[in-house]
């Protein structure tokens, strides 16, 4: 089983869109037995009295405009929480992928650096690279939802290249 971590600064936006893309890309290529699956922040902003704050109300309207969180394919919307990427996720995930560089400084500190080169950006799986913006800031959900499902489609190739039979 693969294991890949997404984080972004919140765990309300595009960490939890690219968490339920890549779910939803692979129970469409019914390979999700072969995934574990999750999303983390890198702060405690969206973490209240140990509780943290579900996906961002944009977030899941964009989502679900394109078939994702909805009742018939949640893929674990409903329930999702923010919550802070640990140094223990460092040593059980295989990936752990950031949307931005403030995102890696951010992982690399809490994880005690990254020894195993398992932390990356999801656009370093895109032709073009960069970063996926923050639509919190930018309010531009659409375009965030297009990088993300674009970083997306080059990790699953990535993966499928390398999962056995």
């Amino acid at each position: 089983m693969v294991r890949i971590l997404f984080v972004c600064h919140g765990n309300v936006c595009r960490s939890p869109m690219a968490e339920a893309v890549l779910k939803d890309m692979a129970r469409r290529e019914h390979l999700d037995g072969r995934f574990e699956i999750a999303s983390a922040a890198t702060s405690t902003e969206e973490i209240w009295h140990g509780e943290g704050n579900p996906i961002y109300l944009p977030a899941r309207k964009v989502l679900a405009e394109h078939g994702i969180g909805t009742p018939d394919n949640d893929l674990g919307c409903e329930e999702k929480r923010a919550r802070q990427m640990t140094r223990e996720d460092y040593r059980h995930y295989d990936f752990l992928i950031g949307m931005d560089h403030e995102n890696l400084r951010e992982m690399r500190r809490i994880a005690g650096g990254d020894p195993e080169g398992k932390i990356c950006l999801l656009s370093d799986f895109t032709a073009q690279g960069g970063e996926i913006s923050d639509p919190w800031y930018t309010r531009d959900f659409e375009t965030a939802l297009r990088d993300v499902r674009e970083g997306c489609d080059g990790l699953m190739g990535a993966l499928k290249r390398k999962l056995p039979g």
